[in-house]
């Protein structure tokens, strides 16, 4: 019988004061040693940003070495921890709220990396990509942003909110870079072997998801049955083909929501779904409200932020 792990829950939106004032917030641990496990969930977007050292991420029930010039992104409530050796690590922990707060608007040419590497809701978690792991080959740049947003974030000063804007961008702007140059690890839970049609299909879909998707022209590429196709795809990714395909969608609108004013029904047709009301009303069950709503909803902190700097 497999041993049962404690778990906890730590609120970090009441600890930090400026992730409800930017969406962002920033932990420095020069000398992190942590020898016990202790599974824990958070209310945030963790970035585990690991300048030096190595340990061990606990995800669930997975385990996976880390080590510095690293960055692991953990999706929102996933239960993990990471545990060091007996010399510890130095680290950098990244809070985000992504759910109540936009994002800097990054150049059209990195835009979808940080799609892929930053999950935009919790109700798109998938098995892929509850955690994503990205390696670094120039921390430096990296932590003159976070140090910068650090000692800006809680600070009354004229130009704090420009100044921790303006150091995030740069921030994710290097984040994406890094993805882009050398890829970007997913996790995974489900045991056994998978054949590699089933990534080479989840990333068409990723890659295509505005455009038809037929599950017996699926099948057919793969050859093998629409069943099997079926059953092994949701083994993988936790989702059936035609719920991630529509969660990929959505994730697609989300994006394009946050980032301008484009009317929504050209954001639900260029995101692959013909009619509006449908689009609402898959909306709306997934993330709680209309895109419309949930537009006005995204944009009201930095708005209230801009007003008290």
């Amino acid at each position: 019988m497999a041993r049962i792990k404690p778990t906890h829950f730590y609120p970090i939106l009441h600890l930090h004061p400026s992730i409800r004032r930017y969406g962002v917030a920033v932990e420095y641990f020069p000398h992190y040693v942590h020898r016990e496990e202790n599974l824990h969930s958070i209310d945030v977007v963790l970035l585990s940003v690991i300048l030096r050292g190595r340990g061990r991420h606990l995800l669930d029930d997975d385990v996976r070495p880390v080590t510095g010039s690293s960055v692991d992104v953990t999706h929102y409530g996933q239960k993990h921890d990471i545990v060091t050796d007996a010399r510890g690590m130095e680290i950098y922990n990244v809070y985000l709220d992504l759910r109540h707060h936009t994002l800097p608007v990054l150049p059209e040419n990195l835009r979808p990396t940080l799609s892929a590497i930053l999950p935009i809701h919790p109700r798109l978690a998938h098995q892929l990509n509850r955690q994503i792991s990205i390696r670094l080959d120039q921390v430096d740049r990296l932590v003159a942003s976070l140090r910068r947003i650090e000692e800006e974030m809680d600070s009354a000063e004229p130009g704090a909110l420009e100044i921790v804007q303006h150091s995030f961008q740069v921030f994710l702007i290097d984040l994406c870079r890094a993805a882009q140059r050398h890829g970007f690890g997913l996790s995974h839970s489900a045991r056994g072997e998978f054949p590699a049609w089933v990534e080479k299909l989840r990333q068409e879909i990723d890659r295509d998801f505005a455009l038809p998707h037929d599950l017996r022209t699926m099948a057919r590429e793969a050859k093998v049955s629409v069943a099997y196709l079926c059953r092994v795809f949701k083994a993988y990714t936790g989702k059936t083909v035609i719920a991630y395909v529509i969660e990929r969608r959505i994730q697609a609108a989300i994006w394009k929501l946050r980032e301008g004013d484009e009317k929504v029904i050209s954001i639900a047709l260029a995101c692959g779904f013909n009619d509006l009301a449908y689009f609402n009303r898959v909306f709306k069950r997934i993330l709680g409200r209309t895109p419309s709503a949930y537009r006005r909803k995204i944009k009201e902190p930095g708005k209230r932020a801009q007003r008290r700097s």
